[in-house]
């Protein structure tokens, strides 16, 4: 069976490489560096979980989730930000009003990354069974405590 795919959109490199290096083994890993890039490769990379940068130059990370998920409702998106580090708003902050279906917070584990994705796939794969539904938007927060 072949392996799912992730598409990772960040302006970063290195969270890139990172990202990359983390999910290899268990995806087939895509690297888009933009958002206008990531919309334009969707119908080609066809990815099953776009992982994606909250703050990116032009188009923003909430941008590319709204217009993923108005198009492809399947697919698993979820949005990284460092933008609640050091402010009094909650990692949670992001939750509020976004179709995004799990949040990670800068810096984090690769391995919590992984494991964010694993949970999110199986959830999916329960709900596509006909398994318990997803009400009120019940969402993932991956926010790793470990500062």
């Amino acid at each position: 069976m072949p392996l799912p795919t992730v598409l990772i959109v960040d302006d970063d490199p290195d969270v890139c490489k990172m990202m990359s290096l983390a999910l290899g083994d268990q995806y087939a890993v895509a690297v888009e560096t933009d958002g206008r890039h990531a919309l334009e490769s969707l119908a080609d990379i066809n990815p099953d979980i776009v992982v994606v940068d909250l703050v990116m130059p032009g188009m923003d990370g909430l941008t590319v989730c709204e217009r993923i998920k108005s198009e492809r409702p399947e697919t698993i998106v979820v949005i990284v930000t460092a933008t609640t580090k050091g402010s009094d708003l909650p990692d949670s902050f992001w939750r509020l009003g976004t179709p995004a279906d799990g949040f990670l917070s800068k810096p984090f584990d690769p391995q919590r990354l992984a494991a964010l994705l694993h949970e999110l796939r199986a959830r999916q794969a329960e709900s596509r069974r006909g398994g318990p539904s997803r009400q009120g938007g019940q969402r993932v927060e991956g926010t790793d405590q470990a500062r």
